[in-house]
């Protein structure tokens, strides 16, 4: 048994007791461990709705990654399509290619046309030469190497080009 404690302590309890029995609900110490539920579930809430958010951040960023990937590879493809387009292009316009064609649907060459002569002094093909003055040689039909800008010379005639004569335009 435990033992017997002095007077003056148990009427200190009595005392205290008696003013916890007066003092009203609301200053009691449990009620102070209510107030502060409030605050530590708003924290935790707090803290629970940042973490959800940078979750959802990070799915979208991963899913957009992963859609600029594919863009990426669809965009090479497109290239190296594109890259063949052309060199098939070219292929197909190349001079034997397009004979190889012509031939293939029945056209033949026509033997018959005659190129344009790339000398000054010769006719055109289906008319005669006409008549004029030799290259070099003046107006007067003296020959030499003059220009037509010699002192005497006649300037070339109105419609013709340097004074070139036997070419129709």
């Amino acid at each position: 048994m435990p033992p017997p404690r002095p007077a003056a302590d148990t009427a200190a309890r009595a005392g205290a007791a008696r003013l916890r029995a007066a003092r009203p609900a609301a200053q009691r110490r449990p009620e102070r461990r209510r107030q502060r539920a409030p605050f530590v579930l708003l924290v935790v809430g707090l803290l629970c709705g940042g973490l959800m958010s940078l979750l959802l951040l990070n799915t979208v960023l991963a899913r957009d990654s992963i859609t600029a990937g594919e863009l990426r590879e669809d965009i090479a493809n497109a290239r190296r399509h594109n890259e063949y387009l052309r060199q098939e292009n070219d292929r197909a316009t190349q001079p034997d290619a397009i004979a190889d064609q012509a031939e293939q649907q029945g056209l033949t060459r026509d033997t018959g046309i005659n190129p344009l002569p790339l000398d000054d002094e010769a006719p055109l093909p289906g008319r005669a030469a006409e008549p004029g003055p030799q290259r070099g040689a003046s107006p007067d039909g003296r020959s030499g190497t003059g220009t037509g800008t010699e002192t005497g010379a006649e300037a070339p005639e109105a419609g013709t080009e340097s004074g070139s004569v036997g070419r129709a335009r």
